[in-house]
């Protein structure tokens, strides 16, 4: 928020800077708003609702000057969403920019941090970009990675938050390879403080080879990754000795085409790791608990991956086997597999089914089933009916007679279209599913009215089996500018 409210000040400024000149400054201004307004009600056995929203909405104020060295265009944008039905406004300023001949300057409350992916790869901090474009290859930051705390109120305590957590970096971009450098300070109060710097190597000049590199000392840190639960790296409680860490990680891959044979893939990885804690790991939450996944990186690991797989179309069969192998030099420890998935698609008039197969097994230590799954498809479309039938099985050796299936039915006339589905039960109460929904599409507007018993779940899908069928009419639009 704090944030924000600094790119605010820094418009209203720069404003009042022009105003104060405006005999000398010339203005040749221009604005530009884009986005879009859906709105609609929804009408269910559970009740009456209105709905209405803004996405992707734009303000670009843009202008060029004669004032000073400030002879080329400035850009500003502002992006922020209206108010929901009943909520309170927002506003949340994306960036603010200026650009002249020789030179760029940018501040943006979230930036997307990717000089090197072993020091940061997350857009949490704000911060300041400068580029001098004779040196183009060359770019400077400033990250604020967190809200200091600071306030004009003396009643305002001071570190709650972290009083200081900055950090400046800079990169250089040459032809197959860059090379970053960053250096921050951590401090939770005057006297319990960090600092440390790292420095990273991206290589990409040889065709299909990439090697990541960092070097580091992290002077205060957590002492173990799983800090990155909570998405910060704090300082520990007391003093800890400095920790020197290295990061690297060397990929290759290529696939061989083989004329009229196939393709051939092989790739290759080497990772070692050693007391690798970077202040800036990812905060990735792709299941939805509100905490981080597991680092991006492993804190220590001397490890040697490859794998070589082989993809080829037979007619009517395809059909893609591989193996895998790999070592740990710290535990010197071998495993390796193998793995195969072949599919057969089989076509009669307008009916298509594709059965298909994905089995994958360790050899070593010893030999163990992974992966053992099975599917069969059918597709049909006769005029404007259309059907899709699906039968899967999680694990064909053990649960042949447990299989999961859905069938799905489309009619489609003009601008309405009729949908039905039935599925066996995914999650919620033990029995199948199903829904018919019917949609209308007439210019800006769409009508929609559903009966089932499945509903939709955090991706979209109809997986969620309720215990009791439910209805509703819904009726939106949307507009674009």
């Amino acid at each position: 928020m704090e944030m924000k409210k600094f790119v605010l000040v820094m418009a209203i400024a720069s404003l009042l800077v022009i105003g104060a000149f405006a005999a000398d400054y010339t203005l040749t201004p221009s604005l530009s708003v884009s986005g879009s307004y859906s709105f609609g009600f929804v009408v269910g056995n559970q009740g009456f609702d209105l709905t209405n929203s803004f996405s992707n909405l734009s303000v670009s104020a843009a202008w060029s000057s004669n004032f000073g060295t400030f002879t080329q265009p400035a850009t500003w944008t502002f992006d922020f969403s209206l108010f929901n039905w009943g909520a309170t406004p927002n506003v949340s300023i994306s960036k603010v920019a200026y650009e002249s001949a020789i030179q760029q300057l940018t501040f943006e409350p979230a930036y997307d941090r990717t000089f090197n992916p072993m020091i940061w790869d997350n857009g949490s901090a704000a911060g300041i970009t400068y580029v001098y474009k004779p040196m183009k290859a060359l770019t400077l930051q400033y990250l604020d990675t967190t809200n200091n705390g600071a306030s004009t109120s003396p009643s305002t305590p001071l570190f709650v938050t972290p009083f200081f957590k900055d950090e400046v970096a800079a990169n250089y971009a040459g032809t197959g390879y860059s090379v970053s450098a960053a250096a921050y300070y951590d401090a939770t109060n005057t006297s319990l403080y960090g600092y440390g710097y790292f420095v990273g190597l991206n290589y990409t000049g040889i065709p299909d080879l990439t090697v990541d590199a960092a070097f580091g000392s992290d002077l205060l840190r957590t002492a173990a990754p799983a800090a990155s639960e909570i998405g910060t790296w704090l300082p520990v409680t007391a003093a800890t000795a400095p920790v020197q860490q290295i990061g690297v990680d060397v990929n290759y891959a290529k696939d061989f085409a083989l004329t009229k044979m196939g393709t051939v893939s092989v790739s290759a990885e080497y990772k070692y790791f050693k007391d690798f804690t970077p202040k800036y790991e990812e905060f990735v939450d792709t299941d939805g608990d509100g905490n981080a996944d597991s680092p991006n990186y492993p804190v220590n690991k001397n490890n040697a991956y490859g794998k070589v797989s082989y993809n080829n179309t037979f007619g009517i069969v395809t059909v893609n086997p591989w193996v895998w192998g790999n070592y740990d030099v710290a535990a010197a420890s071998p495993t390796a597999g193998f793995g195969i998935k072949s599919s057969v698609a089989l076509a009669a008039g307008p009916l298509t089914i594709t059965p298909s197969v994905d089995y994958e097994a360790s050899v070593l230590p010893s030999y163990s089933v992974t992966t053992s799954t099975a599917n069969v498809e059918a597709k049909t479309s006769v005029g404007n009916v259309s059907l899709d039938a699906n039968v899967a099985w999680s694990d064909f050796i053990t649960s042949i007679a447990s299989p999961t299936w859905n069938v799905k039915a489309d009619y489609t006339l003009g601008k309405t279209t009729l949908e039905g589905y039935v599925s066996s039960v995914t999650s919620g109460p033990t029995y199948g599913g199903y829904y018919a929904k019917v949609t209308y599409a007439a210019n800006m507007w769409t009508y929609t009215g559903f009966y089932g018993t499945l509903s939709q779940d955090s991706n979209g899908n109809y997986t969620v089996v309720n215990a009791s069928p439910y209805w509703y009419v819904e009726a939106s639009a949307s507009v674009s500018f």
